[in-house]
Formats: structure tokens, sequence, C-alpha cells
């Protein structure tokens, strides 16, 4: 199960998605090592293993891909001036 959270983590799938991808992708059934008979874990499987393992190694961040601080972060843009001289276009 610990795969499966490698999984959703690196394709940032939520449960239902990396459930879906297991039973559709034949590369995540062998990276997992299931065989094509058997069937892909629930999502609600998969959401109960991810809450026991944050649990237990005391992980609280919460899965809204925020940051440590518990706030999102957000990118500052700074407008700059630009010269029109460069951009303008000729005209026919």
């Amino acid at each position: 199960m610990f795969k499966v959270l490698v999984l959703r983590e690196l394709y940032a799938l939520s449960d239902a998605q990396v459930e879906y991808q297991i039973a559709d992708r034949l590369s995540f059934q062998r990276f997992l090592g299931i065989d094509l008979t058997q069937d892909a874990p629930d999502y609600t499987a998969i959401w109960r293993f991810r809450e026991r393992f944050r649990q237990r190694i005391g992980m609280v961040r919460p899965t809204g891909r925020r940051s440590t601080t518990g706030r999102t972060s957000a990118t500052r843009t700074t407008s700059t001036p630009t010269s029109n001289t460069a951009s303008s276009a000729t005209t026919r």
C-alpha cells in the first residue's frame, strides 16, 4: 500500500483516480506487484491506509498541498515597465 501512496503523490492523483489508474495501467500494476487477475485496491482502503500512515509517522500536513505553516503558497508577480518600441509591430 505504501507504493500506492508513492504513485498517488508522484502523479498528483486523488484516491479514486489512483484506484482507476491502477486498474487501467499495466505499468502501475507491475510497480505494485499486482497480478492481472487481482483487483485494484478500493479508494476507501487507500484513504484509510493514508490516514493511518500519516497518524503513525506524525504528519499533520493536510492533503490540500499546503505549506508546513498551514498557508497555501501564493506566487507574487511584479510588473515591470516594458518598452513599447521593442514590441511595436509593423503594419503593411
